[in-house]
Formats: C-alpha cells, sequence, structure tokens
C-alpha cells in the first residue's frame, strides 16, 4: 500500500480486488486512496502497478472518452487536488 498508514477494511484478494487486467499481477481497484492528493495516488498506483502505460489524474469533472483499457487508471480529484473517487483500472 506505498507505505501509507491508511485502514484496510479486508484484505485484497482475487475476490475483491477489481479485476486488475494487464498481466502484472495486483490490483485494479484502490478504494484507500480516496482523500489522498492525486500526485501520491499516482505514484502509489504505479508502484504497485508498474506494467500500467497510463497512470493521470484527471479533474472530476472532466469529460473523458468511455472506452475500456486495461493499460489505464485515470485519478479523479476534487477541486483541492484530493482524489474523490476510487480509482481503478480501466
Amino acid at each position: 500500500m506505498c507505505g501509507m498508514a491508511l485502514p484496510r477494511t479486508e484484505p485484497r484478494t482475487a475476490t475483491n480486488a477489481g479485476g486488475g487486467g494487464g498481466g502484472g499481477g495486483g490490483s485494479g481497484r484502490w478504494p484507500e486512496l480516496v482523500g489522498t492528493s492525486g500526485a501520491s495516488a499516482v505514484a502509489c498506483i504505479q508502484a504497485e502497478r508498474p506494467d500500467l502505460k497510463k497512470v493521470m489524474v484527471v479533474p472530476h469533472d472532466a469529460m473523458v472518452t468511455m472506452d475500456v483499457r486495461m493499460d489505464r487508471v485515470r485519478v479523479f480529484v476534487d477541486g483541492n487536488g484530493g482524489v474523490c473517487r476510487p480509482p481503478k483500472v480501466g
């Protein structure tokens, strides 16, 4: 969990990790990053999933494409730069 002292309610398993894909192992969802800064969330995700090609910060109200890409994570942030939705692969 990138050295962050955020509590998890349950351990990551194949059934609750949210997919993943990309062949790099690890998780496909990061609900524990909600409330952290966008930049630190990106660093955390990249450290856990180096196989991902695009991990990007996106304003929460930005228009984005609806395509699903298993090599991409969008980190949606609020006006203060804090993560406001759980980042996920897709």
